[in-house]
């Protein structure tokens, strides 16, 4: 089942862009990440994602002009799609959408979660997360509303064989700009915030 159609509009047309902010993939982020305009034009716009033909990695950060035009087009996207739409992705989405399509929204939001919890605990909390908490993590953020094969299939990415571990984690840093490793040591740390880390 397809949101309703229309055409993105010249500021949007001119970018790179993954998805049309009119897609059934778009709305089905939009609603699967709590009705996120933030989440939505990022994945519209392409972050966290790579061209699969050639391999770059395009994601440059959005203008606030760009934002709103792109938030926009979502949102109204949104209230334009039919109800049967927003029934059908709560009731039986895989009756009414397709699987890769679904797939390709959860695994998105999944993601997006991952990277922004990553960031939380580099910039708030000063710590690099080892291997094993973020792959736990990614499997703490697949959406609650994931049917059984969509969580399935989105166990997979992240579970198995150490190596397929460090090659899926290796491809998720890459696509989403993620530098996870040992913080460097700083001397400019407070005292008291020193003490406060240790305890």
């Amino acid at each position: 089942m397809a949101a309703a159609a229309a055409a993105s509009s010249p500021a949007i047309a001119s970018q790179a862009q993954r998805c049309d902010p009119h897609s059934s993939k778009s709305l089905i982020v939009f609603l699967l990440a709590g009705h996120s305009s933030r989440v939505a034009v990022d994945f519209v716009l392409g972050r966290g994602w790579c061209s699969r033909r050639t391999g770059a990695v395009r994601w440059k950060e959005p203008s606030e002009a760009l934002f709103n035009t792109v938030s926009g087009e979502v949102e109204q996207a949104f209230l334009n799609a039919p109800s049967s739409a927003l029934v059908a992705l709560v009731a039986d989405p895989l009756k009414h959408f397709e699987y890769s399509d679904l797939l390709c929204a959860h695994k998105y939001v999944m993601e997006h979660r991952l990277y922004q919890w990553i960031c939380s605990q580099n910039q708030e909390h000063g710590l690099a997360p080892s291997r094993q908490q973020i792959l736990a993590q990614a499997l703490s953020h697949i959406p609650a509303e994931a049917p059984e094969q969509i969580r399935a299939s989105l166990t997979l990415f992240v579970t198995g064989a150490p190596r397929k571990q460090r090659k899926w984690l290796a491809r998720f840093r890459r696509r989403w700009g993620a530098r996870i490793g040992v913080l460097s040591a700083r001397e400019d740390v407070p005292v008291p915030i020193r003490k406060q880390k240790a305890g």
